[in-house]
């Protein structure tokens, strides 16, 4: 039998709703130690196992064995500091980062690290190393 042509209207394409994309959330944890702030401290916040109130925390660039430039700044300043005790857990929300920055995070997340000031140590007194966790 030989294949002929159809001449059957074909039914329209059915319109399917436009989907806006939700962002893109990504979350990072960091073991912050007094060992890891160059160079390391070696007073008596250097156990971190008394209360502290931080003043200033940031997220640089840069690996473990250097200091590098802020490159988000979380928001936390002197004049609305928080104060905890051992154990504590810090957690930020909705930081504004800049496409390029946000960019080298994704795909070089061990590349930043977090600084957390205290009025004693204006350059840092806790750090870690960012890891990806979702």
């Amino acid at each position: 039998m030989a294949a002929t042509a159809s001449t059957a209207p074909v039914p329209a394409a059915t319109a399917q709703p436009m989907v806006t994309p939700g962002p893109d959330l990504y979350t990072y944890s960091a073991d912050l130690k007094s060992s890891n702030e160059i160079p390391a401290i070696a007073d008596a916040d250097a156990a971190c196992a008394d209360e502290a109130t931080f003043i200033l925390a940031h997220i640089h660039e840069g690996a473990a064995t250097v200091n590098g430039p802020v490159k988000i700044d979380t928001g936390l300043v002197a004049s609305a500091p928080i104060a905890f005790g051992a154990g504590a857990h810090i957690q930020k929300a909705s930081v504004t980062v800049d496409a390029q920055t946000a960019q080298s995070l994704v795909t070089n997340s061990g590349g930043y690290y977090v600084n957390v000031h205290t009025a004693a140590h204006g350059g840092g007194v806790i750090r870690g190393q960012l890891v990806a966790t979702r």
